[in-house]
């Protein structure tokens, strides 16, 4: 990702923004001219439907996590994975909202409301870190 960034920089003479939503902010250590995070998860968040979903199915493969198959090594790492403290411009933008969040719905679906509210929020925060 840090090459990403140096890449962006290099061809618009700008330091990117970075916008991570849930897991994302797992990774998103980077330098970046500002850092925004949507309902941002720490790895044993991400692993503990993945475990539910694995015993209602009665999986007996201890690697297959809700249909996905993790080392033994990757699921200790999300075990203690935290998102990064972040220096510099920096938002998070919590779930909030009120009934299933639109990733725990069993059908996929829009949200317009919780479209707008991220892309307003995004843009206004873009703004306001270019400004200063």
């Amino acid at each position: 990702m840090v090459d990403l960034v140096a890449q962006t920089k290099a061809r618009t003479g700008r330091t990117p923004h970075i916008a991570a939503f849930r897991g994302g902010a797992l990774v998103d250590d980077v330098p970046a001219a500002s850092h925004w995070r949507f309902a941002p998860v720490t790895g044993l968040e991400l692993l503990k439907p993945l475990r539910r979903a694995a015993q209602l199915s009665r999986s007996v493969d201890p690697q297959n996590l809700g249909g996905y198959t993790l080392t033994p090594a990757m699921i200790a790492e999300l075990e203690s994975a935290a998102p990064c403290a972040q220096s510099g411009p920096f938002r998070e933008l919590p779930a909030g909202g009120s009934g299933t969040p639109v990733w725990r719905r069993s059908e996929p679906d829009r949200d317009q409301s919780l479209v707008d509210l991220i892309s307003d929020d995004l843009i206004r925060w873009i703004q306001a870190c270019d400004a200063s």
